[in-house]
């Protein structure tokens, strides 16, 4: 398994195991980062997927590529809704 591959698949099982909460504290990222982040990890999920030949890893791949879109639409969602409201910044 392909380094980007493993980082990708951790995070989105990190992901998808937090209770993601909107705070408005320093120690958060903003929300806008972590839409890059899980992108770039479902490119990396989906490049993977490609490049596999075993059916039962490019599923659970497939599970977690979802997953990931998934979230990053929920993020870029929620960014768009704070920035029509004129909210602060969004941050995770």
């Amino acid at each position: 398994m392909a380094f980007s591959s493993i980082f990708a698949t951790q995070t989105i099982k990190k992901a998808k195991n937090m209770d993601i909460k909107i705070k408005k504290v320093s120690t958060s990222i903003k929300a806008s980062i972590a839409a890059e982040i899980i992108w770039n990890a479902a490119m990396s999920l989906e490049n993977e997927m490609q490049n596999t030949t075993d059916c039962f890893r490019k599923c659970m791949l497939e599970c977690y590529y979802n997953e990931a879109m998934r979230l990053h639409k929920w993020i870029v969602e929620s960014i768009n809704r704070c920035a029509a409201e004129g909210t602060s910044q969004l941050l995770l």
